[in-house]
């Protein structure tokens, strides 16, 4: 799950962000992807489905499972509050 990423569309720091969740789970073998930010456009969506990245719908869904969180620019209590509900804390 990637959260605080950005706008690819309007920004290269978070195209390489991106880029870099992407080999991550490419080399972790991580199926299922998906990603969120309040600063993503059409285009943004278009590129993370483009890299197997569904629009994160919410976090609470993945309770009980594993989870990698790539949150480059998020804050403790965005950390907290995710961690939270997906009941690992």
């Amino acid at each position: 799950v990637c959260l605080g990423i950005g706008s690819v569309e309007s920004s290269p720091s978070s195209a390489c962000q991106l880029a870099l969740a992407w080999l991550l789970a490419e080399e972790l073998g991580i199926p299922e992807r998906s990603w969120a930010d309040p600063q993503m456009h059409a285009a943004d969506v278009a590129a993370g489905l483009e890299l197997g990245f569904s629009l994160e719908q919410g976090v609470a869904q993945l309770t009980g499972k594993r989870v990698l969180l790539f949150m480059p620019h998020c804050d403790r209590p965005l950390y907290e509050a995710v961690l939270g509900a997906t009941g690992n804390i």
